[in-house]
């Protein structure tokens, strides 16, 4: 990690205005910037910035040194420093680089080499940047839609399979129980219970509770998701509830006994009471708003 010496200075809240000013143009400041914000209440002890950075070069060097117990508290409050700087390096300078939605939001971001990564509700991918030029490689825990720039190798990895790519656009909606990859344009590669399925534009293919199903034919240019609308083709009524669920960010109470019953229809993101009745008519259901956050569906 560069630029340590200031962030750690802005950590003790020793650093000046203009030293500031200069953290504030790093990648690290982004990253840093909310955990420092929302721990600066917390009482930390006093130490040196030379002293902390000394014994973090320490720390990194593969020696093993026997320390007695009065030479402890000399060393407590360097140690204390060192222990919230380390953490700091290893979760965002080691580890990867974490983006994340919460239940009705979306993000729309550039990875580094300007692929274009949008990100629907609920939902999370980790990188890293500091490999991005040697592997791209991202792991993805719900759904986003992909612009990839054209150069090595892009993988998409999931708890459920493996899309790889060079240069395209494709979708990936990867939930507890479904996997569903569609390809816009170019060729994407699918990997997934032990099998290859190779996506041209126009192609789609899902697995739902581990069943790998055929390739399908549809027809939009860009996810339904981007134009506020959520659509499905035969699936358990459960997995419909679950992104009304992250769209609205609401709670729905329904009948157990519904969850894998197939649904085919879909919803619009702008109106509440008009999406509830949308995936309730279909299924014979009446459905009632409790409060802005729970719904409870009924026959």
């Amino acid at each position: 990690m560069q630029h340590e010496k200031e962030i750690l200075k802005w950590i003790d809240g020793t650093i000046t205005d203009s030293e500031l000013a200069e953290l504030r143009k790093t990648p690290e400041y982004a990253s840093l910037a909310p955990i420092i914000e929302k721990t600066s209440n917390f009482k930390k002890p006093a130490f040196n910035v030379e002293q902390a950075l000394e014994g973090f070069n320490r720390l990194k060097q593969p020696k093993i040194k026997v320390v007695s117990f009065n030479s402890w508290k000399k060393y407590a409050s360097i140690a204390a420093a060192v222990v919230v700087f380390a953490s700091l390096y290893f979760v965002f300078s080691v580890s990867n680089t974490t983006v994340s939605t919460q239940y009705a939001e979306t993000a729309i971001f550039n990875l580094p080499d300007a692929s274009e990564v949008v990100l629907n509700s609920g939902s999370e991918i980790v990188y890293s940047k500091k490999s991005w030029d040697k592997k791209r490689e991202i792991k993805l825990n719900g759904e986003a839609f992909f612009k990839v720039s054209k150069g090595k190798t892009f993988d998409v990895v999931t708890d459920q399979g493996t899309v790889t790519v060079v240069g395209t656009q494709f979708n990936v909606n990867e939930r507890d129980d479904y996997f569903e990859v569609s390809c816009f344009e170019g060729k994407v590669k699918v990997t997934a219970n032990n099998k290859d399925v190779i996506l041209t534009p126009g192609k789609t293919i899902k697995m739902i509770n581990g069943v790998l199903g055929e390739i399908t034919d549809f027809k939009a240019e860009t996810p339904d998701w981007l134009n506020k609308q959520s659509n499905f083709d035969n699936v358990p009524f459960t997995i419909v509830v679950q992104e009304l669920e992250r769209q609205f960010d609401v709670k729905i109470n329904f009948d157990k006994s519904l969850a894998t019953k197939q649904f085919t229809g879909g919803f619009s993101h702008t109106n509440l009471n008009e999406a509830v009745e949308s995936i309730a008519f279909p299924m014979n259901l009446k459905f009632t708003i409790k409060d802005q956050n729970l719904i409870e569906l009924h026959e």
